[in-house]
Formats: structure tokens, sequence, C-alpha cells
């Protein structure tokens, strides 16, 4: 199970606002159907529209995946104008990379 940050759509569906870290076939800024349960905690469901959007995720075992090593390979795709953040339970980083489909 993982927990992601979302901006209600109004309609029964939200769009996710952050990285989703294990959740594969979906991207920040896609939107997915949810349903809540009887505590009100909303799970989701089908992917109504995917986001153009696509998340790249590493294991860093350099150093043991320490925040150093996570910290560098960051700081490394920082050079190329992505940012992204880390996960010290599972030594990953992650980066929301944004679609460049029609653009220069």
């Amino acid at each position: 199970m993982e927990s992601l940050w979302a901006i209600d759509q109004g309609d029964g569906t939200v769009q996710l606002d952050n990285i989703p870290w294990f959740i594969r076939g979906i991207a920040c800024g896609g939107v997915v159907v949810t349903e809540p349960d009887e505590e009100g905690v909303r799970w989701a469901g089908e992917v109504v529209r995917r986001s153009e959007n696509c998340t790249i995720r590493l294991i860093v075992f350099r150093d043991g995946g320490s925040g150093a090593a996570r910290q560098s390979v960051i700081n490394a795709f920082q050079q190329l104008g992505v940012d992204g953040e880390g996960i010290e339970r599972f030594g990953m980083v992650a980066w929301p990379v944004a679609s460049r489909v029609g653009r220069p």
C-alpha cells in the first residue's frame, strides 16, 4: 500500500500530485477514480487519464544507499535539469520527468 498526495477533481477522481514510489503505470499528473471506505479513506482504482509524465526510479547500492549516496545521484540529475527526491527506508531516488512531446 502506498499513500499519495492528490488533488480532488470533484467528480470521484483525483489527480496525483507527487511521485508514486511503488505504483507502476501512473505518474504525477495522472487521474484515477477513487472510492472511499467506511472510514473515509479514499482508495485508488482505475486510471482514467494517464499523465504525459513518467517516473524514473533507482535503487542506490553505493554505500548501502546512504543519504550521501542518494544525494549524489539526485545532484547528478539536477545538473540535467531534473529534480528528484530520496526515500531512506528503501535506498531509492525518484524523479518525475515531464513530457516534452510537441515542445522543443
